[in-house]
């Protein structure tokens, strides 16, 4: 299992996808787009989120 500092560093790593992602779709949404690359922007953030924090938990114990 993880330590408390690889779970942490983990953590980190994800926070900085999730904000990539945050920040892509942003710019979608200012910009010209359709609706296909905003659902699929939405999906992504989405799954970040869920896989990143059960990741984190499972990784944890």
């Amino acid at each position: 299992m993880l330590n408390r500092q690889q779970v942490l560093g983990l953590y980190l790593l994800w926070v900085l996808i999730l904000f990539i992602e945050i920040l892509y779709f942003f710019g979608i949404k200012d910009g010209a787009y359709n609706t296909v690359d905003l659902v699929f922007a939405v999906v992504v953030i989405t799954v970040t989120i869920v896989v990143g924090a059960v990741g984190i938990n499972v990784f944890k114990k």
